[in-house]
């Protein structure tokens, strides 16, 4: 059962949980007043395929409540702080931007997306990685399982000879227009 908070802040009724496949929660209001999250009341929500968590400090608790979500494919965590390293997630899909987690190594992700990253990888197996907006100059996938590398044009051009020498990745540039890539 859901409980009131999401209730009151979803504006659904018992029988409407059923229908929300897509959830974002922040832990600032529109306000700008910090909210009380309480990650077990996603439990509540059976048919949840993408959660956007932004700005929250995640426990070995919250983590085991995003693993429990049973049809969650997409998650994306934005500027979040884990606090453990003893649960992993395997979400087929997951992007972090601006947020640290030590990913399965064992498990193999449809995509992984990492943005504004300020982290060393570990060994990730993917189909497909992501590096948008990478802080990091040095690009290095050896320890890698993927079959593609997603750079920006700035990352392939500060990498370039050692991308160009990649034969088992396929290594795609996108193209950004942010300030900073």
């Amino acid at each position: 059962m859901i409980t009131d908070s999401i209730n009151k802040a979803l504006r659904v009724y018992n029988n409407d949980y059923f229908a929300i496949k897509n959830l974002v929660i922040n832990r600032f209001t529109i306000s700008g007043a910090i909210a009380n999250v309480k990650l077990d009341e996603i439990l509540g929500l059976p048919n949840l395929e993408n959660l956007t968590l932004c700005n929250l400090c995640l426990d070995s608790y919250d983590l085991e409540c995003i693993a429990k979500c049973s049809n969650l494919k997409y998650l994306s965590l934005i500027n979040c702080e884990i606090r453990s390293t003893d649960v992993f997630l395997h979400v087929k899909n997951i992007i972090l931007d601006n947020t640290s987690l030590e990913l399965d190594e064992d498990y193999i992700y449809d995509q992984v997306v990492i943005k504004n990253m300020k982290m060393p990888l570990n060994k990730v197996k993917t189909m497909v990685l992501v590096i948008n907006q990478a802080i990091v100059s040095d690009i290095n996938v050896d320890n890698f399982k993927i079959k593609e590398l997603v750079v920006s044009s700035s990352q392939y051009l500060k990498n370039k000879n050692y991308l160009d020498k990649l034969d088992s990745i396929k290594v795609s540039i996108k193209e950004t227009k942010k300030v900073g890539d």
